[in-house]
């Protein structure tokens, strides 16, 4: 039965969606991330398939994991007769709403009471690491499509989580997610069939309804994976991991290389909240408390053969195929399940009276730097040591009753999350100030106004304030405001702002000048070359962070890699027989190594100014 929304919750909605995507855009990306100019070769080869043909990215790609996703992208960018830059920007920015989406229906599906505080909290820790992050955070948003995947996924499991369970919705934005990045929409989708498998064991029957959408979702899968099988050419498996796992991603691939001290801290404070749950619920019988600790078994179980999987397979065995999976991408959903347990559980002790307890709840996701500070985490153990002593021996002088002790404590716990975040953040103070004073207004002077008249005064000073600091975030990012004067900065110019105006301007002149064929060589392991293959839509010959999706290219973009790593120790004569070797013509380079090539016999300056210059190999 549909219950009716009131005016309170509409509100609740509004303020609480301002408040998130306050957050987000404070801690957005004002300019296009590197990451981006790797997907974008694919997506505007998907456009016009005659620009970076050839190219490491796009070599021998009949079908790529993001196929449906590049073929999304030209299709926005012919239906709006726009370009890569501009269709990327909103994509970026509808990234952003999806994400303060993700903290709404998070709020609104498990709090019914201070629901500005926790928006609050949950967006800080969706945008910020928040307990331990291994190998990937929370926050893509400054990916395109990747960025959009992952608020999907998260959608998907906040839809199953509590009583109220919204499978078909959850199926369709897991199908949707996965379409856009098959990692992303993969790992949400396993862990939503593990809860429906928990979910069936604590009923004792199958639900064969959920059971059709797993069937359909896996049939779409098979459309999406078995095409890419075709492409699929032998390699050796230890070389393979050795390139991919131990020398490209150790970072996200390499548990070894992450550290055992680090997982198993990140675990811990996962482990903690198993021994609080099992505290809670554990004299509970009734069907929905059954459920959830069936889930909160089944979830542990998996974590555990998760990571099992994963090093057996990068660092024993060495099975291409798991490790392609992105198995370590499934640990961020277990770390965004923490961070809601921490604040529901947080949220459950202060309605009962027990600020102390929930207080720590509430704080410890919002603790920073747990993977690199030992003083913070120490301070989390204590913290938490705390909690159980109180938990063990339930002093009453600690639980507050009062009705007005109560309304004191709350504005106390208030003010000490503001102080929390001020302390992790002291540059947002004056930024966040007035949704502070938006948020204690609205929960501790609103709510009791009686006359309809004061309420509404109070409501549009209310929406004023959050408005007035969304505005704020966001509009160093919009615009360039060069004195008085305010620029859109839109497309190109956000994709300029990420690199020096000098390249692009070399940019630009080097595809006036060159065919679409031409390719450039340039230090591998610089930003710069990739934000000058985009600007210039000509392919070079190899770069570091622009990795093939098929194994067998893996291995050839690394013996490139390999050719041309040592380019900047390189001397005239050597630089020659390099480009002679790898049948390149033009090499980027910057200013320090002009001096090598100015003046040479064997190249020619092409264009140049106070910070880069191509140099072409001069014809026999």
């Amino acid at each position: 039965m549909n219950r009716r929304i009131n005016k309170k919750e509409i509100l609740d909605f509004i303020f609480i969606f301002l408040i998130s995507l306050t957050v987000i855009s404070f801690f957005s990306m004002g300019y296009l991330n590197e990451d981006n100019c790797n997907y974008a070769v694919e997506e505007i080869h998907y456009f016009n398939n005659n620009i970076f043909k050839g190219n490491m990215s796009t070599l021998e790609m009949e079908f790529s994991p993001r196929h449906y996703a590049n073929m999304f992208m030209a299709f926005l960018i012919k239906i709006f007769n726009s370009n890569w830059y501009e269709t990327s920007f909103w994509l970026i920015k509808v990234n952003y709403i999806l994400y303060a989406l993700v903290t709404v229906i998070i709020v609104f599906k498990f709090f019914k009471k201070n629901r500005l505080l926790v928006a609050l909290i949950v967006s800080f820790c969706i945008m910020r690491p928040s307990l331990i992050n291994i190998a990937f955070g929370l926050d893509f948003s400054p990916d395109v499509f990747l960025g959009t995947a992952a608020p999907l996924a998260f959608l998907a499991l906040v839809c199953v989580l509590g009583r109220k369970k919204y499978w078909m919705i959850a199926w369709l934005l897991a199908t949707l997610a996965t379409f856009l990045h098959i990692h992303e929409g993969f790992w949400v989708a396993f862990l939503l069939g593990v809860i429906w498998l928990a979910i069936c064991c604590a009923d004792k029957k199958i639900n064969l309804r959920v059971l059709s959408y797993i069937c359909g979702y896996l049939f779409i899968l098979l459309l999406i994976v078995l095409p890419t099988f075709n492409n699929q050419i032998y390699v050796d498996k230890d070389y393979f991991t050795q390139i991919y796992v131990y020398i490209r991603t150790p970072h996200h691939l390499l548990l070894s290389y992450i550290g055992k001290w680090q997982i198993i801290k990140s675990t811990f404070l996962l482990f903690i909240l198993l021994i609080i749950f099992c505290n809670i619920f554990k004299f509970k019988k009734y069907k929905s408390i059954r459920r959830i600790i069936f889930s909160t078994y089944f979830l542990s179980i998996s974590y555990v053969l998760l990571y099992s999987i994963h090093y057996l397979s990068t660092e024993k065995f060495k099975i291409p195929l798991i490790i392609t999976m992105y198995i370590p991408k499934s640990f961020r959903f277990f770390i965004l399940l923490g961070i809601i347990s921490y604040i529901i559980l947080g949220m459950r002790k202060i309605k009962k009276g027990m600020y102390i307890r929930g207080t720590i709840l509430l704080v410890i996701p919002l603790v920073p730097d747990l993977s690199t500070n030992e003083y913070n985490y120490y301070m989390v153990l204590i913290l938490l040591t705390l909690f159980f002593i109180l938990e063990k021996f339930k002093p009453n002088g600690f639980i507050i009753r009062n009705r007005h002790c109560k309304y004191i404590a709350k504005f106390i716990l208030y003010l000490f999350i503001f102080f929390i975040i001020f302390k992790r953040y002291p540059d947002l103070a004056n930024n966040l100030k007035w949704m502070y004073y938006a948020i204690l207004i609205y929960e501790f002077i609103y709510s009791y106004i009686k006359n309809i008249k004061l309420k509404s005064i109070f409501i549009l000073v209310i929406l004023f304030l959050f408005t007035s600091n969304l505005y704020n975030s966001i509009k160093i990012k919009i615009f360039n405001i060069i004195g008085n004067k305010k620029e859109y900065n839109l497309g190109l110019e956000y994709s300029k702002k990420a690199t020096d105006l000098e390249l692009y301007e070399i940019a630009e002149k080097f595809k006036n000048v060159t065919s679409l064929n031409e390719e450039f060589v340039a230090d591998p392991y610089a930003i710069y070359p990739n934000y000058f293959q985009l600007f210039s839509e000509r392919n070079c010959y190899v770069l570091y962070k622009n990795t093939p999706s098929q194994k067998h290219l893996v291995i050839q973009w690394y013996e490139r890699v390999q050719k041309v790593k040592n380019i900047n120790e390189l001397n005239e004569e050597e630089l020659k027989k390099l480009l002679e070797d790898i049948n390149v013509k033009y090499i980027l380079l910057t200013e320090d190594r002009f001096n090598v090539v100015e003046g040479s016999n064997y190249f020619e300056e092409v264009i140049k100014n106070e910070k880069y210059g191509i140099f072409k190999l001069k014809e026999e």
